[in-house]
């Protein structure tokens, strides 16, 4: 039977994690450099809505889950974007601009009318079906969505 150096298991043991972590870092590099602004093209959902404002009232936060809930995101290649919901079944329009360098999402709904509405989001856990929307209101805190496509 053959004997190995502590020193020389330990080495094999560091080079062994050393290497799964290169392929997990390589696999997780390769998923994010694959999502390309035709990624958002399609219907996209709210599944997850994480309200991080402590002053704001449980009624408003119950409200606004339902709301968003209800939500639909349809992002078209020329720029357009269409939002419907439980309280905008005909839907409402607006352009969206999406910064993958850094992973920014804005988006203009009602555009030309008196009830524009412009909203910005950080995206982070980028996929082809499903990503993170950050909503940052300053002071007050945030609300996170997690979206997925449909």
């Amino acid at each position: 039977m053959r004997r190995f150096d502590k020193k020389v298991l330990l080495n094999l043991f560091s080079m062994k994690k050393a290497f799964t972590f290169l392929l997990l870092a390589l696999a997780f590099a390769q998923c994010a450099s694959e999502f390309t602004a035709a990624n958002l093209r399609g219907t996209w959902v709210i599944e997850n809505m994480e309200v991080n404002i402590p002053d704001m009232s449980p009624a408003l936060i119950e409200g606004g889950q339902k709301e968003a809930y209800s939500s639909r995101y349809e992002f078209t290649e020329d720029g357009k974007v269409t939002l419907k919901s439980n309280s905008l079944a005909a839907g409402v329009e607006g352009t969206y601009t999406l910064n993958l360098d850094s992973n920014y999402l804005k988006m203009s709904m009602g555009v030309g009318t008196d009830n524009e509405v412009q909203e910005s989001y950080t995206l982070s856990d980028i996929s082809a079906n499903q990503m993170t929307w950050t909503f940052d209101m300053k002071d007050r805190g945030n609300i996170v969505f997690k979206v997925i496509k449909k």
